[in-house]
């Protein structure tokens, strides 16, 4: 074979074992063979004598247990039977209270295994001996005339004979459990275990009704108290570390314990006590016990037989027994014995040590004398072990090695040279696959980083497109709504004239939504949308989106509805700005492609979340025809609430249209963005966001939303969403500012803008209400009017040339903490009072900016500012900043007259007119002649410009019923 090929082996050969194994192994085998054999054996028969023997003793020990047991328990019937026969037979003297305290107290001191003897008649009279706790020995008297209805307990000297008063305490005994169950079932009974009053000891006692010729006498009563019948158990014999418990097993608590714990526990003033749990007993042995029971059987009023069982505990064996006493002594308990397995074992478990160190000594040197046998057969594998090392630091060069003669050593050498070679190529090959796959990667690595390069360079042109559009559109649009804004205040303009300019809000209002359609669409593709939620009045956002559109809708001859169903929860918390952008988007699209008919949004709870994931055939015939629905105007009522506040709930909102409806073709493209379902028309108003925007923010929220298919013309489209019920909070109707409260004293407002327009725009609405205003044109004026006025708040445009509002802002800052109470008197204008007085106000500084990116306002605020304001805005969105930094007051106009419609008609101004123009105004007012009523407008004195202004409104809006009754209430108050 040493000429052959090494690598062959011939088909009857062995299999190779190594030589070590070989020497060594046929010792160990027979070793561990003999002693494991016998050691198994000898352990299985011990087990087996454990077992029987464990289940033999814990017969005998539950046996005895029982046996004295019922011996103890039997006393306390005992005794009350002797005393019954006793008082039969007339040897007891009821009326003797001192006698029957010494006879009951030579029954106590025989019988030491009970608690107390007593005796209680239908006065309220109570003779009773008990064995105390401590060990000694006491008598009780109460009675309602010597002791006052107190019970008197009384230590006892040598002579048996009352000595020192222990306790008094007030006491009825037939007020008690123990004589209420006596009289109640009128023959010798057990009673449950209660409270042993006046001393807080619980016990159980046998007691019995005495009767004379069919009239109750008393009751005798023995009692067996916890601790006796717990110091009785721990007596017994049960072993090392045995242990045994009583357990009542209707309530699951402790009756006794053989340890060294009470089985109750005394509350911590002492006035009462509770017998423990065995679940939560703080005994460890009879927890586990009671799980193993319970786990076993149940309820452990299940247990009907005695039954020997055994378990484990942290690792350690135990033997149970368990038996019902109920036929032995009358009692619904538990008797649980509990025995390790070491109190059996211990000597057995001392010999298995030695036979295991036995073994374990034999085994050891089996592995020596092995061991001594390989090193001398094996002396030149060292050689062999050397060259492995050097081929293991990369020395490839062939072992050379000395075999000997052995043939494992002849197998060995050929096996080392072959794998040398093989490992030398296959690291040549490695190393070249590895060369070549680091290439591939870096060009990669370069291909992806170009690629990168690119996407995030088209983003950022992208987003800079976005901002600077965003900039461009809302700083004009800003000025177009807020001047539109300021006309409508006005209280000069006619009817024609606020229906023209409701004309061009709405307009600018429809610019501004579809720019924020592309920044949405724009922030949802970045992933910055998140959700804000709020607590919001749903019945208030419904009536707000019917008041919206209904103009829309007259126009075009349509029904608009609103329709919700009955006990529908009006106050939730979520993302209202959500919530009311996604049914804009689809009333407009139903109000914009619906030519006749009615556009109607229905709004209901689902019963449950998975009424989402109904049959979509059976909900589309559901809305077909919804008769669960109710047309109702939203007006704002409070609806009943389900649930609680918090609890998650899911709403259906359905838009449905008699339009021309979606064409099949569309419908797989609807939600996607730029998209136009036209259905065969001209392609409508919008850039087809709309329902993107819908199905992303329904996605966001939580929910979803899908074109319904119906057998009616139009279209249905659903959303359902979960939302959670809120605290109702105060209807407060939308007020209009028109002025500063009474009480307000002046603030001074500045106003910091690049723009001509937004200045003026700006100036005007503050001007109006009451505020002293002035502007700046950029970031050096703003500056120095700080200095020199030192304003209250300062609306800061964060987009200006040179210095813009960031820079601004950190300056006026940094002078601030500087020197806080440096100021610059103006010579044209007073100084303010008190700049620097603790009380004022700190300055306040609002940012004004045209970007929409949530993104900007961190870095406004980090620059200083206190808060931010997006234009365009609302003229009610600058009063609320001003009231949340300021404290503002206003004064409020809650309908949508001008001021003229909160003045009372019986001021004096209307007392100065005569009363012929009173009629004549009257008799104008029923001809309903504008020309006559205008002359007689004009002939209202300058002195008084309110009344003037409120008739000429009336006129304007037509109302003669409102100017007949002015005329009416004058007239009348004159005859008055």
């Amino acid at each position: 074979m040493a000429n052959g090929d090494p690598t062959q082996r011939l088909p009857w050969s062995l299999p190779r074992i190594p030589l070590r194994l070989v020497l060594i192994l046929p010792f160990l085998l027979q070793v561990l063979g003999a002693v494991g054999l016998v050691g198994y054996l000898s352990w299985r028969n011990g087990q087996q004598a454990i077992y029987e023997l464990a289940h033999r003793l814990m017969g005998e020990v539950s046996d005895r247990i029982e046996t004295e047991l019922s011996d103890h328990v039997g006393q306390a019937t005992q005794v009350n039977r002797l005393n019954a026969e006793a008082i039969a037979q007339g040897m007891l003297n009821l009326n003797d209270p001192d006698r029957l305290n010494r006879y009951f107290l030579e029954q106590i001191q025989t019988f030491t295994g009970l608690t107390a003897i007593y005796w209680s008649t239908e006065a309220g009279t109570y003779v009773g001996a008990e064995h105390r706790p401590d060990g000694d020995y006491a008598l009780g008297v109460a009675d309602a005339v010597t002791t006052n209805g107190h019970l008197e307990i009384y230590s006892i000297d040598r002579q048996n004979r009352p000595a020192k008063r222990l306790h008094t305490a007030p006491y009825d005994p037939r007020t008690r459990p123990w004589y209420q169950l006596a009289v109640a079932r009128g023959h010798p009974t057990w009673t449950e275990i209660f409270v042993w009053s006046p001393l807080v000891n619980m016990s159980i006692d046998t007691v019995q009704p005495i009767y004379d010729q069919g009239q109750l006498q008393g009751v005798l009563g023995v009692s067996l108290g916890l601790l006796d019948i717990s110091q009785f158990l721990r007596q017994l014999d049960l072993g090392a570390s045995g242990e045994t418990f009583i357990v009542e097993p209707a309530t699951g608590k402790l009756v006794a314990t053989s340890t060294a714990g009470n089985p109750y526990q005394v509350s911590s003033d002492g006035a009462t006590a509770e017998r423990l749990p065995i679940k939560t007993s703080q005994l460890p042995l009879l927890t586990a016990s009671a799980h193993f029971l319970q786990t076993r059987f149940g309820p452990l009023n299940q247990i009907e037989n005695g039954q020997q069982l055994d378990f484990w505990v942290d690792g350690d064996r135990h033997f149970l027994q368990v038996m019902p006493l109920e036929e032995i002594i009358g009692l619904d308990w538990l008797l649980i014995t509990v025995v390790p397995e070491s109190d059996f074992t211990a000597q057995i478990n001392a010999n298995t040590r030695t036979t295991l160190m036995l073994s374990l000594a034999a085994l050891l040197l089996a592995i020596t004398i092995g061991l001594l046998t390989a090193r001398w057969v094996l002396r030149p594998i060292l050689q062999l072990n050397q060259a492995a090392r050097d081929l293991s630091h990369g020395c490839w060069h062939n072992p050379t090695i000395a075999a000997n003669g052995i043939q494992e050593m002849e197998e060995l050498a050929t096996s080392f040279s072959l794998m040398a070679a093989a490992l030398k190529g296959s690291f040549a090959l490695l190393e070249q696959k590895v060369n070549m796959r680091t290439a591939e990667l870096a060009e990669s690595n370069q291909q992806l980083a170009a690629a990168k390069e690119k996407a995030e360079t088209a983003n950022l042109t992208k987003s800079r497109f976005i901002a600077n559009m965003s900039h461009e559109l809302r700083t004009p649009l800003n000025a177009i709504l807020g001047f539109t804004q300021l006309m409508q205040r006005s209280a000069q303009s006619t009817a024609l004239q606020r229906t023209h300019l409701d004309i061009i809000n709405r307009s600018g209002e429809h610019l501004l939504s579809l720019i924020n359609d592309v920044l949405a669409i724009s922030k949802i593709e970045a992933g910055h949308i998140t959700l804000l939620e709020t607590r919001f009045d749903l019945y208030r956002v419904l009536q707000t989106l019917e008041d919206l559109f209904r103009i829309e809708a007259d126009a075009k001859g349509l029904t608009l509805q609103v329709m919700r169903s009955p006990h529908l929860p009006r106050y939730l918390q979520a993302d209202v700005g959500k919530l009311r952008q996604i049914l804009m988007n689809l009333l407009s699209n139903a109000l914009k492609f619906t030519q006749r008919g009615s556009v109607v949004l229905r709004v209901s709870e689902l019963e449950a979340p998975d009424r989402a994931d109904m049959d979509r055939d059976v909900i589309a015939s559901t809305v077909a025809s919804p008769r669960s629905l109710v047309a109702d105007p939203i007006s704002i009522q409070p609806a009943p609430k389900k649930g609680t506040q918090g609890t998650p709930l899911w709403f259906r909102f359905e838009v449905e249209d008699t339009g021309p409806g979606v064409a099949p073709e569309q419908q797989e493209h609807l939600f996607e963005a730029f998209m136009h379902a036209d259905a065969g028309h001209p392609c409508q108003a919008g850039i087809g966001l709309g329902l993107a925007i819908c199905r992303d923010y329904s996605q966001l929220m939580g929910g979803r939303i899908d074109l319904q298919v119906t057998e009616t013309p139009g279209a249905l489209f659903r959303v359902e969403l979960p939302m959670q019920l809120a605290a109702a909070q105060p209807d407060t109707p939308p007020c209009r500012v028109v002025g500063l409260a009474a009480h307000q004293p002046p603030l001074r407002i500045l106003v910091v803008d690049d723009q001509p327009v937004d200045r003026q725009l700006l100036k005007e609405l503050l001007s109006s209400v009451g505020f002293q205003v002035r502007t700046a044109e950029d970031g050096t004026a703003a500056i120095a009017n700080y200095r020199c006025w030192q304003p209250h708040l300062i609306w800061m445009d964060m987009n200006m040339p040179v210095l813009d509002g960031y820079e601004v802002t950190q300056r006026i800052r940094a002078m601030q903490h500087e020197d806080p109470g440096a100021w610059v008197h103006e010579p044209e204008s007073p100084p303010p009072s008190h700049p620097s007085s603790p009380c004022s106000p700190p300055l306040k500084i609002i940012a004004l900016t045209a970007s929409a990116f949530e993104a900007d306002r961190a870095k406004i605020l980090a620059a200083g500012c206190d808060d931010c304001v997006h234009k365009p805005y609302q003229a009610q969105e600058i009063f609320n900043v001003l009231a949340e930094h300021l404290g503002v007051t206003y004064r409020y106009q809650t309908d949508e007259r001008s001021d003229w419609g909160n003045l009372d008609l019986r001021s004096p101004p209307l007392w100065e007119m005569s009363a012929d123009w009173i009629q004549e105004l009257q008799q104008a007012s029923i001809e309903a002649d504008r020309d006559w009523l205008i002359q007689l407008i004009a002939q209202v004195p300058q002195s008084c410009s309110d009344l003037k202004g409120h008739l000429t409104q009336l006129v304007d809006q037509l109302d003669f019923d409102a100017l007949v009754e002015l005329a009416e209430t004058q007239t009348h108050a004159e005859a008055r």
